[in-house]
């Protein structure tokens, strides 16, 4: 019993010093040994550090939420048929051909093509064009072409084109009489009608110059527009697609001239593109919605949310 303090004692000392270390500050934990690296190996490792830092800078940097709401806003637009507002081309296009029978322009996008002061022989190279792709148009005939080329006022409105008034020859509407004017539209649709057997039920005065007179003499629907593709001027099809392109939204009316050979090498091209955004091509009637009201002016049709 003797030998008890001494045991205690011994006991006691050893919990203090567990107490001890398991107490200790970590500041006293030794380090583990660095690694030494060569300096290719180091010269490595920092240039991958620097390149994962400038990614997480890049990466933490980048408008996600902006990028995500376009995507949606495209993706809808897509689905609902209406061209990509980023104005890059589709991946993949929405038509290919137009889609048939009666559209509604006031819930799908639509592009009326107007095609003036023919016709002329290489109208029918547009016709082609508009047939390759079930496409429709509105030609806005002057009376001496129609006299000259009948055959071709008859292809036009057996393709089931709309066929228009333009005058007989092309004179600014406002700088003829009363009697004038309505001899220029007369003569023109009896030429109309002898060649395909209809007379056209709207009128676009030449240069797009009216008045009040002109909108009261002439008794018809008067139809402008809304791009210009300006195809008279440059005499270029790639120029004549640009500003096409460039210009049109859904609703628009379209002017182009069959009279240009350059516009007829451009249409092909044109009308792949706008079908592609998800455009259905119509006439100007369909895209009005109706056949139009005498002396009213039309430069714009129906599109959606309008």
């Amino acid at each position: 019993m003797r030998h008890l303090p001494l045991f205690f004692l011994a006991a006691v000392s050893a919990l203090a010093a567990t107490l001890v270390l398991l107490g200790a500050p970590a500041a006293y934990t030794p380090a583990p040994a660095k690694l030494s690296l060569s300096p290719s190996t180091q010269i490595w490792q920092e240039t991958v550090n620097d390149r994962t830092q400038y990614l997480r800078t890049s990466i933490s940097a980048y408008p996600w939420a902006e990028q995500l709401r376009q995507r949606t806003d495209n993706d809808d637009d897509q689905e609902a048929g209406v061209p990509d507002r980023s104005g890059s081309p589709p991946s993949e296009p929405i038509f290919i051909r137009n889609p048939s029978g009666p559209v509604d322009c006031s819930q799908m996008p639509c592009a009326a093509l107007t095609f003036d002061d023919g016709p002329v022989p290489h109208t029918r190279e547009v016709l082609e064009a508009l047939a390759e792709v079930d496409a429709r148009a509105s030609f806005f005939m002057t009376g001496q072409m129609a006299v000259n080329y009948p055959e071709i006022v008859a292809e036009v409105a057996d393709a089931g084109h709309e066929v228009g008034n333009h005058g007989w020859s092309h004179t600014d509407f406002t700088d003829l009489s009363d009697g004038q004017l309505r001899s220029e539209l007369d003569r023109t649709a009896d030429a109309i009608e002898q060649a395909a057997g209809i007379r056209p039920g709207m009128a676009r005065p030449p240069y797009g110059t009216l008045d009040s007179r002109v909108r009261e003499v002439s008794g018809l629907p008067l139809i402008i527009w809304d791009t210009d593709s300006r195809d008279w001027q440059h005499k270029s099809a790639a120029k004549t697609r640009e500003r096409v392109m460039d210009g049109v939204s859904p609703g628009d009316i379209v002017l182009l001239h069959d009279l240009e050979r350059s516009t007829a090498e451009a249409v092909p091209l044109i009308l792949q593109d706008l079908l592609a955004e998800g455009y259905h091509l119509v006439t100007v009637s369909e895209i009005l919605g109706h056949p139009g009201e005498p002396g009213q002016v039309y430069r714009k049709g129906q599109s959606p949310g309008s």
